[in-house]
């Protein structure tokens, strides 16, 4: 069985080829981690943005699975997708096994994945990244604002645009515009392409964009990741 994980700040995303697939919360405590799977692995795939933590996970991978542990990272090329960046490795894994999937299934794509962060990628008709966004996420935001303003803490997402008669509501609403605002301005400087929502606020962001011909991609880094572990196998830029 192979098993491919999707390791972001906050949560860990899985998969194994029999379609099983899952996630679970971490607090990058991954010497004692243990994963919820219970099949025999023989190899294991994952592609992490958690910084000097590979060793570890490593480490603890081979301890459950006595398995191969291979880690996928950003390259120069990938299945058609060409990196903008002077120095790739500074391109957040997730962000480039995204394009690469995006690429692959719709072609000319702006990729908006909201989770931890929220960044937003164009690759033209010809595979090629021409640049993007980073942002906060809306719960990096929303932790931010109400830990420097003092305020209790509030969970539910926005749901609105109106401006806000309250501190609570003007910060939501605030904080809605912003991502809105930012899609919005992306859409306005590319030549055209589908426009895809990843992550776990992705859906949220979606319906508040309001896109007609938007959708929204649930496995999207798993799937490049995929693609990526077949690439290489087969030996493929």
């Amino acid at each position: 069985m192979i098993l491919e994980l999707d390791i972001g700040n906050t949560q860990i995303k899985w998969r194994l080829n029999n379609g099983a697939s899952g996630s679970m919360m971490h607090h990058q405590d991954f010497q004692s981690l243990v994963l919820p799977i219970q099949e025999p692995v023989t190899q294991l795939w994952y592609a992490s943005v958690v910084p000097n933590s590979h060793k570890a996970m490593e480490q603890a991978f081979e301890q459950q699975f006595a398995c191969d542990v291979f880690r996928v990272e950003t390259s120069r090329e990938l299945a058609g997708v060409r990196n903008s960046y002077s120095k790739v490795s500074d391109m957040g894994v997730d962000r480039w096994l995204a394009m690469v999937a995006s690429f692959q299934q719709y072609g000319e794509s702006v990729i908006v994945d909201c989770g931890s962060a929220c960044t937003i990628d164009w690759v033209d008709v010809s595979g090629c990244h021409r640049g993007g966004y980073i942002m906060p996420g809306l719960g990096m935001m929303r932790h931010s604002i109400y830990d420097k303003i003092g305020r209790p803490y509030q969970n539910a997402r926005p749901k609105t645009l109106q401006l806000g008669s309250s501190t609570d509501s003007a910060i939501d609403a605030g904080m809605m515009a912003m991502l809105v605002g930012a899609v919005k301005q992306t859409l306005g400087q590319v030549s055209g392409g589908t426009l895809v929502f990843a992550g776990g606020d992705g859906q949220w962001l979606l319906e508040s964009v309001g896109e007609p011909n938007a959708l929204f991609h649930h496995d999207l880094v798993l799937d490049g990741l995929t693609i990526a572990r077949e690439h290489i196998l087969g030996g493929e830029p």
